[in-house]
């Protein structure tokens, strides 16, 4: 880290989620560009608290969405009509990874990336159920969309899948 620190420009640390913030604030101050992996911190007040401090010091502060790059190369943004309903699971094994924040941050986020990213549009209720490992989310968004989200990271095997339903089709 002080490497980093020092001016050597693509070190990588690993670190579990809940350094992020504080790895992230220290690089920022030392006047570096930041690339986090998700979650850039164990809380939104932390992450706002960040990309403020990356606004006020003219940086680049960005997110390791690689999922954001995928679902642009394939179309699913240029889309012109609003989903009417977004379905998504996302379910793991259990790695141990990520045990210091909830299965919200570290998997249900990359849906509600995405989702935010297909419509544009704000939240105005939520409903959700679960604990740290096991999540099931309600979204109502502002343009009318729905979105069902379920996030597990003990589940006996991996499941992945997102369906968008339009008013023209699935």
């Amino acid at each position: 880290f002080e490497a980093f620190l020092a001016g050597l420009d693509g070190v990588v640390i690993a670190a579990p989620a809940i350094a992020h913030f504080e790895l992230g604030e220290a690089a920022l101050n030392a006047g570096k560009h930041v690339f986090i992996e998700k979650p850039v911190a164990a809380s939104a007040a932390a992450a706002r608290a960040l990309a403020n401090l990356a606004a006020e010091k003219g940086l680049v502060l960005q997110a390791g969405h690689q999922e954001r790059y995928v679902c642009e190369a394939i179309g699913l943004f240029s889309r012109k009509r609003m989903p009417q309903r977004i379905e998504s699971v996302r379910h793991v094994p259990f790695t141990g990874r990520c045990g210091d924040v909830s299965a919200v941050f570290d998997l249900m986020v990359h849906d509600i990336d995405l989702i935010r990213r297909m419509t544009g549009a704000d939240l105005l209720n939520v409903s959700a159920e679960g604990h740290s490992e096991k999540v099931a989310a309600e979204l109502f968004l502002s343009t009318g969309t729905l979105a069902i989200l379920n996030a597990r990271r003990s589940a006996k095997a991996s499941e992945r899948r997102m369906t968008i339903v339009y008013d023209d089709g699935v």
